[in-house]
Order: C-alpha cells, then structure tokens, then sequence
C-alpha cells in the first residue's frame, strides 16, 4: 500500500467513522475489531505485515501490538475497552504535549495503563508507547536518557472528535507510519518538557465543577 497523505489518511477517516463509532459501548476485543484496527489499518495505512499482535516477550508477557520499522520493534500500543477512559471527555485539550504527572494527578487509568506500557516497551527496545480505547489515543516516548517517567510529555487526543475537527494532522505524525519510521513525534515531545507547567487538565472545562441547583 502507498504511503497514504494526512489529506488521504483524513478522507479514510470520515469513509470509516461509522465503524469507529460502533464501538461505543463495547467490550475490548470488539473495541479492537471496530476501532482502533479500522483506525491502524484503514485509515492510517499501516500494512498488516508490519503489525504484531499479541507479541509475547518472557519477561512481560504479550503486548497487543508491536510496531516493526526496519526489523525493530519502534512502538508498542495497548487496548483498552472502549469504556475505559484515560481523561474527562469534556476536556478540550491544546495540540500540545501535555506532562506526564499532570495527567497522571486526574487519571490514574492513565497512568497505570502507560506505566504498563513503558514495561513492555523496555523489554522490546521500543522509541515510543502508546494507549487507547478506541475513542481516546496516548502516546509518549518509552525512554529518555536521564529523564524520569513524570517528567517527560504526553500527547493526548482526547476524543474521536477533537482529532476530526482539530488535530487530525498531528494524529496521523503520531501514528502513522511515516511519523514513527521518521521519529517526528520526538521533536515536540522533547521540546516540550522546556515549557512551563499548565493548569489543572480540569481547569479546561467550561464551568467545571459543576454545582447541582
């Protein structure tokens, strides 16, 4: 399959959403099937041959996918029922990478699932980790030298619609395959560690919290 453009990837996108959205609702596996394999395969053009699922490693155990670039494991991501929510769907985030412990202070689903993560990507020698549940997407770098796991950043897409309306070309420099084989999401992952820290995710919401009459 040809490498397919952020405008291409984006036209997939919306031929598919249906499917995607079907998801809602349902179990893991189901969340897999619909969602984020429609949204890997489909849509990002990843070819099947260069994905492996249930990857097992002795010391963790089996990962769900693993990414191959150029005979190498380069990320790994972990599915989650798409009832699982890593942050409030409220939440209209920015483009940027957000912290790791900011996200980690509202999430602890978050959290635990990228810490994970980050196991099996060690096993594996993986650059970057990834969670979703199918309507959310996470990802982070597996390892930085001399850089702890709360210190480093998190993109987050919050939702199906923040990345259609929003961030769709970011998504795909994310995700798809020309992002992780040209290491692109390292720049701004890694830059943004030198910006000051943001509010509370929570503040992001329109009149959050919100008080009962």
């Amino acid at each position: 399959m040809p490498q397919l453009s952020a405008e291409m990837s984006f036209e997939q996108f919306e031929k598919h959403e249906k499917t995607i959205q079907a998801a809602v609702g349902t179990n893991e596996s189901t969340t897999r099937l619909l969602a984020i394999d429609t949204m890997l395969f489909d849509v990002l053009g990843w070819e099947k041959t260069e994905v492996e699922t249930e990857k097992y490693n002795r010391a963790v155990g089996y990962s769900d996918y693993a990414f191959i670039v150029n005979g190498s494991v380069s990320l790994i991501l972990e599915a989650k029922r798409q009832g699982k929510g890593f942050v409030l769907p409220e939440l209209k985030l920015p483009s940027e990478p957000i912290g790791f412990s900011l996200l980690t202070q509202e999430s602890p689903e978050a959290e635990k699932a990228l810490r994970q993560v980050i196991g099996y990507a060690a096993a594996e020698g993986a650059r970057y980790v990834a969670i979703s549940n199918g309507h959310q997407w996470l990802l982070m770098q597996a390892f930085i030298p001399n850089v702890p796991v709360d210190k480093r950043s998190v993109f987050v897409f919050e939702s199906l619609e923040a990345i259609k309306e929003d961030k769709f070309r970011l998504f795909h420099s994310c995700f798809g395959p020309e992002g992780i084989r040209g290491n692109l999401p390292a720049d701004k992952l890694l830059e943004n560690r030198k910006a000051p820290a943001p509010s509370k995710l929570s503040s992001l919401i329109i009149n959050y919290p919100v008080t009962c009459p």
